[in-house]
C-alpha cells in the first residue's frame, strides 16, 4: 500500500518524536537512580558512622547484652536485612534478622553502586577500632528490593508521560498535515491542468504567508512556462531554417557560395569515375591569388572577403556549369574540368582564367590589381586518386609561383621528384632535430686596435650521420621559408641561453649573437615565444643575447620589424642588422630599424683591397653608421690587409678566420686563455687607427691590389685582355700624380713608391713578352717575382701611413 505525502510525513515525525522522547525517559531514569543510590549510601555511611561509636564501649566491655540491643535498634532502619556483631576470631556474638551466620562467606566489600545493588542483597562490614586497634567487626545486609521498585515506579510514569506527548503531537501533527494537504491538492490540480495544456491556470492566493509564496512562485513559473512554450515555438521554426542553413554550409563556402572542400571531393570523384566510362579527359586546377595577403594587410579582411566575393563571381563567368569551382582555403580555389577532349582545350581556359582575374578591381574608392599562380594536372595521365591529383595540381601551383607568378604550370612528374626529394630533406632535417645532430659553434668579434673579445657569435652546424658536419647553406636555404625554420631557430636560442648559463658559472661573461631567421621573425607568436624561452634561464643577463637578422628581411617588414627590435630592447636584448649593404637600406630605413649594430656583409669585406667599387661600399656603410651612431662590426676579415683597410676607416670591431675560426664551446674557452690564432695580426693591427688622410692611399692600394689580379688572371687564361701595362696610365699610376698626392712628390719614400711601381710594370711587360715563348712553370715565377715586389711595395706603403702622416685617435666603429 502506498503511502501519501502527509501520512509520510506524519510517520516520520512521530518517529523521530519516538526516539527523542526514549532518550529522555532514559535520561531522566537514569538520573533519578543515580539519585537514590547517592542517597542511600550517605545514610548508609552515617548509620556506620553511628553504629561504629555506638558499639565501642560494650565491646571493650563484653557487654554483649547492650551490643544485641543495639543490633535491634538499628535494625529497624534502611531495610536492613541483618546485623551480625564478631569478634577478634570472626565468630558471631550478637545479631538480628534472618541470616545463617553459618553461610556468612568472606567479605568483598564493594561499594554501593549501580552494580552492586543488581543482587537481592547488598553486604558491607565496618571495622570497630581503638588507637588504631581493632576490637572487633559488624556485618550489614541491606536488601535492594526498595531501588528497584522505586526504579519501576520512575519508569512507568516516564513512559507514561511520553506516551500522552505522543498522542497529543500525533493529533497537532495530523492537523496540520490536513492543513498543509489541502494546498498541495490546489497546487497538484493547477499542475495537472497546465500538464494537460491549460497554461493560464493559477493557483488563488492564501492569507498564509508561506503558502501566499509558494503560490506566487508557481503562478510565476506557469507564466515563465507559458512564455517559453510560446519561445520555443519561434525556435523551433529558426531550427528548421538554421539545420537548412547548416547542411547549405556543410557543402559550401558561407563567403563565396562556392562548393567547399567536402563537396569538392564528391564532385571530383564523380568526375573521375565518368572519365574511366567514356574516356575522356578530367582537369584538376589548383589556383592561388598573387598578392592577396598585401591587400589584406593594406586594406583589411572585409576588402579582402570583397575581393574574394568579386574573384568568385568572375571565375563563375569563365566556367561552365558542369564545371566545379570550390574555394578551399584562404585565397585557394580548385576548379574541375569535366570531359575535356585535349589538354589545349585546358589551355584556353587557364589563359581566360589570367586574363580575367589579372584585370583590376573596383571596390568604392579602392582600386585592386591583383593576378593569379595556378597549376593544373590531368587524369588518365597523372593516374591517381581524388586527393593526390589536387596534390600534385598544388605542387604545379608553387612552381608557377616559384616561377614568377601570374601563370600555369601543367604538373610534371620528373618535378614531382625533385620536390619528393626535398620533402626528404626536410624530414631528415626534423628527425636530426629531434636526434640532437646539431650543435653550435661560436666565432669570436674582437676590438681589433685592443684585443679585448667583444663577444661570440653562435653559428649552428649539423653533425649528419653519414655526411659529417655540415654548414649551414648545406640545409638553412632549404627551410628557411618553411615552420621548421621557427622549430629551429628555438633550438638555438634555447641552447645559447643554456650555454650562457655554463659560461657564467665559470666566471666566462660574453655576449652572444644568434641568427633569427624572417620567417620566425614575422610569426606573430615571436616575442611570447622568446619570453617563455627565457623564463627557465631567468639568471642570465638580457643584454647577454644579441639578435641578428638579415638586412633584406628587415625591409620586407620594416614596421613589425622595427616594433619587435623595440620590444626586444624594452626586454635590454640588442639587435643587429647582418649583411648590411645588401637591402638597399634608404637612410629613413636606417632610422626607423632601431638596431644598435650593423653587421657589414663579408662579400664586401674580401673585395675591398681589390675592388674600388666595394671599397667605397665599406667607406659609405662606415660613415653611415658613425651618422646614425651605431656600432659596426666587419665580417670576413681573413688577413692582416683587412683589418688594416678597416682600421684606417675607423672601424675596430671585425670577426672572420684572420681572428679565430668557429669553435665549439670548449675550444672556445681556451682560445679565450691563449689566442694564437691572432696574435701576430694584433700585434700589427695595434699599430694603426682611424685616419682620414689614410683614405687616398687606400684607394691607391686597392687600384693597384685590382690591377695585379688582372695580371694573374690574364696569364691563368681567366681574363681575355692584359691589364695597363703603362705605368703613368694604370690607375695606381693616375692616383699618384692626383692632387691629394702633389705635396709629398719630393718626398724621398714618394719616389722610392714610383720607382717601385715602374718597376713591377717593366716586370710586367716582360712577363706579358714571354707568354707564348716560356712555360707555364717559368712563368709563375715570374709571377711570384712580381707578387714579392708588389708586396715589399704594400708594406712600404702601410709603413709610411703609420709614420708620416699624422694620425688621430681612432674613433667609435
Amino acid at each position: 500500500m502506498k503511502l501519501s505525502l502527509a501520512w509520510k510525513w506524519l510517520i516520520a515525525a512521530l518517529l523521530i518524536e519516538s526516539v527523542m522522547l526514549s532518550i529522555l525517559v532514559y535520561r531522566n531514569v537514569e538520573q533519578l537512580s543515580d539519585n537514590l543510590l547517592r542517597q542511600t549510601a550517605q545514610r548508609l555511611q552515617a548509620e556506620k558512622v553511628l553504629l561504629q561509636s555506638a558499639l565501642i564501649a560494650p565491646f571493650v566491655q563484653n557487654d554483649y547484652a547492650t551490643v544485641q540491643a543495639i543490633l535491634e535498634e538499628s535494625y529497624q532502619n534502611l531495610n536492613m536485612l541483618y546485623l551480625v556483631a564478631l569478634d577478634l576470631q570472626h565468630t558471631p556474638i550478637a545479631s538480628v534478622g534472618a541470616v545463617d551466620l553459618n553461610a556468612l562467606q568472606t567479605l568483598q566489600n564493594t561499594p554501593l553502586n549501580a552494580q552492586s545493588v543488581q543482587e537481592p542483597t547488598y553486604d558491607t562490614s565496618i571495622d570497630l577500632m581503638i588507637s588504631d586497634q581493632k576490637i572487633g567487626s559488624l556485618r550489614i545486609g541491606i536488601s535492594t528490593e526498595f531501588y528497584q521498585t522505586e526504579r519501576r515506579s520512575m519508569m512507568i510514569k516516564s513512559i507514561a508521560i511520553a506516551l500522552v506527548e505522543l498522542l497529543l503531537s500525533a493529533l497537532i501533527l495530523n492537523l496540520l498535515a490536513r492543513w498543509i494537504n489541502q494546498n498541495l491538492i490546489k497546487l497538484t490540480q493547477s499542475a495537472q491542468a497546465i500538464a494537460e495544456g491549460n497554461y493560464s491556470k493559477r493557483v488563488e492566493l492564501s492569507h498564509d504567508k508561506e503558502i501566499s509564496k509558494l503560490a506566487t512562485a508557481f503562478n510565476a513559473m506557469a507564466q515563465s512556462i507559458q512564455e517559453r512554450i510560446a519561445t520555443l515555438e519561434q525556435l523551433h521554426i529558426k531550427e528548421q531554417s538554421l539545420s537548412k542553413q547548416l547542411e547549405y554550409n556543410a557543402y559550401y563556402d558561407v563567403l563565396t557560395h562556392l562548393p567547399n572542400r567536402v563537396l569538392l571531393a564528391e564532385r571530383l570523384h564523380q568526375a573521375l569515375l565518368k572519365a574511366d566510362q567514356n574516356g575522356r579527359m578530367v582537369g584538376v586546377i589548383y589556383l592561388d591569388l598573387d598578392g592577396f595577403k598585401t591587400v589584406n594587410d593594406t586594406y583589411g579582411h572585409f576588402t579582402g572577403d570583397q575581393l574574394l566575393v568579386v574573384v568568385a563571381q568572375k571565375m563563375r563567368h569563365v566556367m561552365h556549369e558542369d564545371d566545379t569551382i570550390a574555394r578551399i582555403g584562404g585565397d585557394e580555389f580548385v576548379i574541375v574540368l569535366q570531359s575535356i577532349d585535349e589538354a589545349y582545350a585546358c589551355q584556353i581556359v587557364l589563359e581566360r582564367l589570367l586574363k580575367t582575374l589579372s584585370a583590376p578591381v573596383l571596390l568604392g574608392d579602392i582600386k585592386l590589381s591583383i593576378s593569379c599562380s595556378i597549376g593544373v594536372t590531368l587524369y588518365p595521365m597523372d593516374h591517381h586518386d581524388a586527393e593526390q591529383l589536387i596534390r600534385h595540381a598544388d605542387q604545379a601551383m608553387y612552381i608557377a609561383k616559384q616561377s614568377g607568378k601570374n601563370r600555369y604550370h601543367f604538373f610534371d612528374f620528373n618535378e614531382n621528384r625533385l620536390l619528393k626529394a626535398m620533402n626528404d630533406e626536410l624530414s631528415a632535417i626534423a628527425q636530426g632535430l629531434n636526434r640532437q645532430e646539431f650543435v653550435l659553434y661560436y666565432q669570436p668579434k674582437v676590438n681589433m686596435q685592443t684585443g679585448t673579445i667583444v663577444g661570440v657569435e653562435a653559428l649552428i652546424r649539423w653533425e649528419h650521420p653519414q655526411k659529417g658536419l655540415l654548414l649551414p647553406m648545406s640545409f638553412i636555404p632549404l627551410i628557411e621559408h618553411h615552420p621548421l625554420i621557427v622549430k629551429l631557430g628555438e633550438w638555438v636560442i634555447s641552447q645559447v641561453l643554456w650555454q650562457l648559463r655554463e659560461w657564467n658559472t665559470k666566471g666566462l661573461f660574453l655576449p652572444v649573437s644568434i641568427n633569427i631567421s624572417a620567417y620566425q621573425l614575422q610569426e606573430e607568436t615571436f616575442l611570447e615565444r622568446l619570453k617563455i624561452l627565457w623564463e627557465d634561464y631567468a639568471d642570465i643577463l638580457p643584454n647577454q643575447l644579441e639578435i641578428e637578422i638579415l638586412e633584406t628581411s628587415a625591409l620586407e617588414e620594416i614596421e613589425r620589424v622595427s616594433h619587435i627590435i623595440h620590444e626586444c630592447a624594452a626586454m635590454g636584448i640588442h639587435f643587429a642588422l647582418d649583411d648590411f649593404g645588401t637591402g638597399y637600406s634608404t637612410l629613413m630605413h636606417l632610422k626607423k630599424l632601431p638596431a644598435k649594430i650593423l653587421k657589414m656583409d663579408k662579400s664586401f669585406i674580401a673585395d675591398m683591397v681589390a675592388n674600388p667599387e666595394d671599397l667605397t661600399i665599406v667607406e659609405g656603410v662606415i660613415g653611415l653608421a658613425k651618422s646614425f651612431h651605431k656600432n659596426i662590426i666587419a665580417e670576413g676579415v681573413e688577413s692582416v690587409e683587412h683589418g688594416i683597410f678597416l682600421l684606417l676607416q675607423g672601424c675596430q670591431y671585425a670577426q672572420g678566420y684572420g681572428i679565430a675560426r668557429p669553435m665549439n664551446a670548449d675550444q672556445l674557452v681556451q682560445w679565450i686563455a691563449d689566442p694564437q690564432s691572432m696574435k701576430d695580426n694584433l700585434r700589427i693591427w695595434r699599430r694603426y687607427g682611424y685616419d682620414s688622410e689614410a683614405l687616398p692611399w687606400l684607394y691607391a692600394l686597392c687600384e693597384h691590389n685590382a690591377w695585379i689580379n688582372d695580371l694573374k688572371n690574364f696569364i691563368d687564361n681567366v681574363k681575355p685582355t692584359p691589364p695597363e701595362i703603362s705605368a703613368d696610365l694604370c690607375y695606381f699610376g693616375k692616383w699618384l700624380h692626383e692632387k691629394p698626392f702633389h705635396a709629398y712628390r719630393e718626398k724621398a719614400w714618394f719616389r722610392k713608391f714610383e720607382t717601385l711601381h715602374k718597376h713591377l710594370h717593366r716586370l710586367a711587360k716582360e712577363l706579358l713578352e714571354a707568354r707564348m715563348l716560356e712555360s707555364h712553370e717559368s712563368l709563375r715565377a715570374r709571377i711570384e717575382t712580381i707578387e714579392t715586389l708588389h708586396q715589399e711595395m704594400v708594406k712600404s706603403i702601410f709603413l709610411h701611413i703609420r709614420q708620416e702622416i699624422k694620425r688621430t685617435l681612432p674613433k667609435a666603429s
